[in-house]
């Protein structure tokens, strides 16, 4: 089984969870936002007539304004409609454009005239009602006029019309009509499940024999920890009895850590098996299975802890949270180079774990990791974001996450206590 952001060989697992007020402190003295690239503008144009008043150009009224050009460039009197009287209204419909689930704005464009004693009202209507208003005083030359278009959704991008109607005299031209987004906002992530995973205890390895209990985990549990004894019972599960275990994973959830433990009171040594359990992507299939064979088997997220015992068959004690439980030094295992940590958190619109960060959505941003004593952190890193792999490598390095919706670094190194951030230029 190959996890999305599994870190291997390590130590043990930590996730670091800051205070929310450090979070906004750090982040609005030293984190440099580097803007993307501006997206290209998508043009929308007329497809259809819905009620055609007007004279002008024969046919079709949106063919007559459907003119493949965008201001600031003049349009020919090649095409037009053509108002000739007060009250007189053309309406038509456009064409569509994917929102992935977002919202957009931008501005409807049109050329027209309007003669001595005649005015020009332009609608976009949506889902039987105006969106959008503006009216073009008497008088005016051909020109590119604009409508500012407020959010729209998919729907109501869907059914967009735009509306001519003279006012007063009859005297209006319009040689050209677009429509152009040029803001196009992602949509939220969904809110985390509540209830976020069962973790299924087996009697035998590779979930066989009895299945001895099941252990919910809820998102209240993971900023403070929650510690399941089974001496006691808890939730039904047998003491030294355990050998494998499933995760069932119910939704959109954060990365967390689970600790198994042949301790009652989840302290190593003796024998202990660290689990990194991945968040979970917004796209992806649920439920989701996760299975661990056996404790005292490396990989798949799983690191075993061997001391002076076997970890299959002697569980006492399970640990799930955010933050790992501090371990002892394991001279007997090979890696010694640091713990994973989680040194850099960034949420990219507000959720109902962690308050809003103020950065703007679907932006990258830079630092440099420091220990607080200065030196620069050398060891590895592994950035994500919502759980796909984003960058990694060796440090020193400039690190780079994506803010949306939810970007994370894990880093090991020998270096203790948190990391300080200094800014880099985008």
């Amino acid at each position: 089984m190959s996890l999305p952001h599994q870190p291997t060989s390590s130590s043990h697992l930590r996730r670091v969870a800051v205070a929310t007020s450090l979070l906004l402190a750090v982040l609005s003295a030293v984190v440099a936002v580097a803007a993307p690239a501006a997206a290209a503008p998508i043009v929308i144009r007329p497809n259809g007539d819905v009620v055609r008043q007007w004279t002008g150009t024969p046919g079709s009224a949106w063919a007559a304004i459907d003119d493949p050009v965008v201001q600031p460039t003049a349009v020919p009197a090649d095409y037009f409609i053509y108002g000739s009287a007060a009250g007189r209204t053309t309406e038509v419909t456009m064409s569509s454009a994917q929102l992935g689930g977002g919202t957009a704005r931008g501005a409807v464009w049109f050329f027209a005239n309007t003669g001595t004693t005649t005015r020009l009202r332009v609608e976009v209507i949506t889902l039987g009602t105006v969106h959008a208003t503006t009216t073009v005083a008497a008088g005016g030359g051909f020109a590119w006029r604009s409508l500012a278009l407020p959010d729209v959704n998919q729907a109501r991008l869907d059914d967009l019309r735009i509306r001519f109607t003279v006012l007063d005299g009859g005297n209006s031209n319009v040689r050209a009509a677009y429509l152009e987004l040029t803001s196009l906002q992602p949509p939220p992530p969904p809110p985390f499940v509540q209830h976020i995973a069962n973790l299924d205890f087996y009697e035998g390895n590779n979930l066989t024999q009895t299945l001895l209990c099941r252990v919910p985990v809820m998102l209240s549990d993971l900023a403070s920890g929650r510690q399941v004894n089974f001496p006691a019972g808890q939730f039904g599960c047998d003491n030294d009895e355990a050998r494998s275990v499933r995760v069932e994973l119910l939704g959109y959830h954060p990365t967390f850590v689970m600790q198994i433990y042949n301790d009652s009171a989840c302290v190593s040594p003796p024998d202990s098996a660290h689990i990194l359990v991945p968040g979970r992507n917004a796209n992806a299939e649920y439920p989701r299975y996760l299975s661990y064979d056996s404790f005292e088997v490396d990989g798949d997220g799983l690191t075993y802890r061997h001391h002076d015992g076997a970890l299959d068959g002697k569980v006492s004690c399970l640990y799930f949270g955010y933050n790992a439980r501090s371990e002892p030094a394991d001279p007997e295992r090979a890696v010694q180079a640091g713990v994973w940590k989680r040194a850099i958190e960034q949420w990219g619109v507000e959720l109902n774990l962690i308050p809003p960060i103020p950065l703007p959505l679907s932006k990258k941003w830079s630092v440099d990791l420091f220990t607080t004593q200065g030196q620069a952190v050398r060891g590895e890193y592994k950035c994500y974001t919502d759980g796909v792999r984003t960058g990694g490598g060796p440090l020193p390095a400039v690190v780079t996450v994506k803010s949306f919706p939810y970007g994370e670094c894990w880093v090991k190194s020998p270096a203790d206590g948190y990391f300080t951030k200094r800014p880099v230029s985008g």
